[in-house]
């Protein structure tokens, strides 16, 4: 995610890696396809408190629910590790649906 490019942000960028997704689905932030809820949180900083936070992890997610129903048995689903990752840009929506957490580093601002 490129937050060195924001006017007024950081000098760096964010790397999230997910070594085996199970799903990804991009979208315009304005469909809203794939379900979200309907108070995300805003960033805390002063200049960008009308920003949706850049980078969720949606607890309870219908997508990752229905996923996890078709792939696993009546006794593993209520413990299932499917989550549901959405990324927020200023006119992007990345969802992500994965078991594994990803890897996550700062790296030098890119152009």
């Amino acid at each position: 995610m490129h937050f060195s490019r924001v006017i007024g942000g950081i000098d760096k960028d964010l790397k999230l890696v997910f070594t085996h997704p199970i799903a990804l689905q991009w979208e315009d932030e304005s469909y809203n396809v794939i379900e979200l809820p309907n108070n995300l949180p805003k960033c805390s900083k002063e200049q960008f408190n009308e920003w949706t936070y850049p980078t969720l992890t949606i607890s309870d997610s219908k997508w990752a629910n229905e996923y996890a129903a078709m792939t696993h048995s009546i006794d593993n689903f209520e413990n299932h590790r499917v989550t549901h990752y959405a990324f927020i840009s200023m006119n992007d929506i990345l969802n992500v649906l994965s078991e594994n957490e990803p890897t996550v580093s700062w790296i030098k601002e890119t152009y």
